[in-house]
């Protein structure tokens, strides 16, 4: 997960955090007798009607309220300490303070005048919002940010108890930077410790779950402690993963998070690897607004650590023990809550959170599920309760090859180094996963119980640590089950799953053809599936119907009576087209030695009418050398429209094929037959080629080359070349043109070799047959045929590219790669990455179409490109 870290609302000032400066509470009220506010870390006092109450810091600022409800008025105070000014002036700082306050929703700028003088910076403005009227005054003295503000239904902020507020302001003594005294400073929730010049402003700030809708927010704890005399602030941040979520990948992580750091400077230090108390982390340092700003990350757990020093006098050396006194504390003791649901409980590091559950409810074998999970706050780990009931049509055979099943589904793929177990909650037996992560620093613990028809899964995903503590044992080891409803796992569900087919209730009906994926048949059921595909459904018109599914059941399960069933299925006049095209490749793939019925029957029932039929012709394509031994029979269904695609799909299969040899004489000796249909068929009458034309078309052009017929492939590609609506093809059929030695277009050939998306096709032409020469020299460099081959790399993987170039060569051993940079417009941002092509053989200036790979990992690129470049190909090898 990315989390975005701010580096400040101020561009002119050292600032790192985001300041929320007003209340979106509206009030009024006045009494005789104020009280008078007194700050003494930011030097300054202010009357308020009655003692004002501190609110929340969301950044780093400090805010007091009064909310004089009598008469309708809010007054605030704000202070900051901003650090110098630098790249702008105080007077340009406080405008920019006042267009960022702008930016909140329907407020509208009444007036603003500028009140300072040489030595104190002052603006005032009225705002208004919706029905409310805000005055505010801003001040900059000393390095520090004031600022006041009056909020009111009534437009009268310049006078009365208004007035009285904001002339009551002063700032009583001048700032002077102070020697700092460093404090070691420890968080019990966040657990760590760290020096510090002085006890930090604590803040905390949402993020939003962007990549998770429905879920919490990230949190991020943040701490600033500013050392004045040094000009320096000094940030420790912490955050968690919102419950719900966790760390999969340490290293993709660190990556997010140092690329969001790239972006807000330029790098001065690169990225180094780091560690603190054997956990991993990244340090780096760049510079922002005339500072410099050093920066470490670690990763504990499901916990993110940031810790920065910034420097407000830019690269200027400080001398801190602030980086090196940070350590890792003991996980304190949480308490945690009884956690109880319907029929289980168990103990929980705090009350946990229903979570969204993507899947419908009907879909899996499992239904009903909840889920709910907590983070512990003391450390970050995140455990979790999901909780399920058992489809009516459920039916386990093995309980150890379902939890086997089930561990696949919840475990990483990469989870190689676990531990299998039975555990007990009571008298009910359970499995138990563990597994540590070595690579991501997660240890992963998952417990699936199933009581009669409930389901169980409790996990934790936390540091090794927090899994060997009493904290982790309480949450396994409390889990408690009540009465459970009876209900039988092993016996055979067929009868009722059968029976509710017949039903014609919508919901009812998708549960049916839910459960055709994990209810698993036996041969003693088979006699039920005969009688169910006697039946005739609703669904017979779609091959996700319930008998469509139920003929793909008999390729697996089957015995002695299924192909003659099968058979009579297919000859009963009253089945659709579909459950037919379902029975034909069925009957193959229950017995082999059915390949003539198959075929016969393909041949000489009347042409069915599907809305794909690749799967009926599967058999022919398992199976060439069938298809070449009945070429004759096979070339007769080319009449048949719906099946032409097809039978030209086999040729062009058998024209690529290893064992090509063998079949080559039988397909030129009969190439008439097979394009005796291609000039009408790229007679096309719609403006825009339906799917299936453009693949008959496109079987055409690879087959004509090949079968060496170059006047129909002279009158072919030009009816081509006249489709506005088959621009790929136009690529296609030149690339046929060269192959059968045509006279080519020069106009034509030049703009499909200056084309990156069309270049390739027609070097390829050329090189098939041992022309590469005509290809001009600027193409067959290695260095522009890498950037092409990196180019449909990417086309392929992601998109094509805005722009691509080329950065150097890059020298592995003998063999030459070369590196590129290619950029993408991402969320309105251009991002700049970095790839690679090769291996080029150093010695020879030919090219192998077969022996160069583009690659690249979406890695922004750096300045050290070279280094990213050598990475990337010891990655590709």
């Amino acid at each position: 997960m990315n989390v975005q870290l701010s580096f400040g609302s101020f561009s002119k000032a050292g600032l790192c955090a985001i300041i929320f400066l007003f209340s979106s509470v509206f009030g009024f009220s006045q009494q005789q007798k104020w009280y008078t506010h007194k700050d003494t870390v930011n030097n300054f006092i202010v009357d308020f009607p009655s003692a004002p109450v501190k609110k929340p810091a969301k950044g780093f600022s400090v805010e007091f309220e009064y909310n004089d409800k009598a008469n309708g008025i809010l007054y605030t105070s704000t202070a900051l300490y901003t650090g110098r000014v630098v790249g702008g002036t105080a007077d340009q700082l406080l405008s920019e303070m006042l267009n960022k306050y702008l930016e909140g929703d329907q407020i509208k700028l009444q007036y603003k005048k500028k009140l300072g003088s040489d030595t104190l910076a002052k603006m005032e403005a009225g705002l208004k919002k919706d029905n409310k009227f805000i005055r505010v005054i801003y001040y900059l003295k000393n390095d520090v940010f004031y600022a006041l503000s009056a909020e009111s239904l009534t437009n009268n902020l310049d006078e009365g108890s208004p007035e009285y507020f904001f002339n009551s302001f002063k700032i009583t003594a001048t700032a002077l930077p102070k020697t700092s005294s460093w404090v070691m400073y420890k968080n019990s929730e966040g657990a760590f410790r760290i020096n510090l010049p002085g006890t930090p402003q604590e803040a905390i700030n949402e993020v939003l779950n962007k990549e998770n809708p429905g879920y919490p927010s990230y949190v991020m704890n943040m701490f600033m402690s500013t050392d004045k005399s040094n000009m320096a602030n000094y940030i420790v941040r912490y955050n968690d993963y919102p419950a719900g979520t966790y760390i999969k990948d340490k290293d993709l992580t660190f990556k997010m998070l140092i690329d969001d750091l790239k972006g807000k400077g330029k790098v001065e230090e690169e990225v180094r690897v780091i560690f603190k108390g054997g956990y991993e982390g990244r340090t780096i340092v760049i510079s922002s607004m005339d500072t410099s700003l050093e920066i470490q990350i670690f990763i504990r757990g499901n916990r993110v650590y940031l810790l920065m020093r910034q420097n407000m006098k830019g690269n200027e050396t400080i001398k801190s023990d602030f980086f090196d006194s940070f350590d890792f504390e003991k996980y304190a003791p949480n308490e945690g809550v009884v956690f109880s649901r319907e029929n289980v409980s168990l103990r929980m590091p705090s009350e946990p959170i229903s979570v969204p559950n993507e899947d419908e409810d009907y879909k899996g074998m499992v239904q009903n599920t909840k889920s709910y999970y907590v983070v512990n706050k003391n450390s970050g780990g995140l455990y979790g309760l999901d909780q399920g009931t058992l489809g009516k049509y459920a039916r386990i055979k093995n309980m150890d090859t379902l939890y086997q099943r089930v561990f696949k589904s919840l475990t990483a793929a990469d989870s190689s180094n676990y531990i299998l177990s039975d555990v007990f909650s009571g008298n009910v037996k359970g499995k138990e996963y563990y597994s540590k992560d070595t690579a991501n620093a997660i240890d992963r613990k998952i417990r699936v119980f199933i009581n009669n028809d409930q389901y169980y899964v409790q996990s934790a995903f936390v540091s090794s640590e927090e899994m060997n503590s009493p904290q982790s044992a309480e949450f396994f080891n409390s889990l408690k089950f009540g009465p459970h409803n009876a209900f039988d796992q092993k016996s055979s569900k067929a009868s009722l799953l059968f029976e509710d087919s017949k039903s014609t209730d919508s919901i009812t009906h998708l549960k049916v053809l839910a459960a055709f994926n994990y209810y698993e048949f036996d041969k003693e059921e088979l006699p039920l599936i005969y009688d169910a595909l006697k039946l005739k459904y609703a669904d017979d018109t779609t091959s996700n119907g319930v008998r469509a599914l139920l003929i793909r059941q008999l390729t697996e399960l089957n015995d002695g009576r299924t192909v003659t069933f099968l058979k009579e299925l297919f000859q009963d006049a009253g089945n659709t087209d579909v459950i037919k095209a379902e029975v034909l490749p069925a009957i193959v793939g229950v017995d082999k030695n059915n390949y003539d019925w198959y075929f016969n029957s393909l041949l000489t029932a009347t042409p069915l009418k599907l809305k794909e039929y690749w799967d009926l012709f599967t058999p022919l394509n398992d199976s060439l050398s069938y298809a070449a031994t009945n070429f004759d029979k096979l070339l007769t269904l080319l009449k048949v429209d719906q099946y032409r695609l097809h039978v030209l799909d086999l040729v062009v299969d058998m024209l690529s094929d290893e064992d090509k040899s063998s079949y080559l004489a039988a397909i030129e000796s009969r190439k008439e037959k097979i394009t005796e249909r291609a000039m009408d068929d790229v007679v096309v009458k719609k403006s825009k080629l339906d799917y299936s034309s453009f693949l008959i078309l496109y079987r055409y052009l690879y087959i004509l080359p090949e079968v060496k017929m170059p006047q129909l492939t002279d009158e072919f590609t030009k009816k081509i070349f006249s489709l506005d609506s088959a621009e790929y093809l136009h690529t296609i059929a030149f690339a046929a043109r060269i192959k059968s030695g045509l006279p080519l277009d020069p106009a034509m050939l030049s703009a499909q070799l200056d084309s990156l998306s069309t270049r390739y096709d027609i070097m390829s032409a050329f090189n098939a047959i041992g022309k590469l020469e005509s290809v001009p020299v600027k193409y067959r460099k290695h260095e522009e045929f890498a950037k092409l081959i990196l180019y449909n790399y990417l086309v392929d993987d992601y998109d094509a590219p805005n722009s691509i170039r080329l950065l150097g060569k890059v020298m592995d051993d003998k063999d030459i790669y070369y590196a590129f940079e290619f950029n993408y417009l991402e969320e309105q941002v251009i991002k700049t990455y970095i790839g690679i092509c090769g291996p080029f053989d150093n010695k020879s200036g030919k090219l192998n179409f077969e022996g160069y790979t583009g690659y690249t990992n979406f890695e922004e690129k750096t300045e050290d490109w070279l280094k990213q470049a050598k990475a990337l190909i010891e990655e590709m090898k």
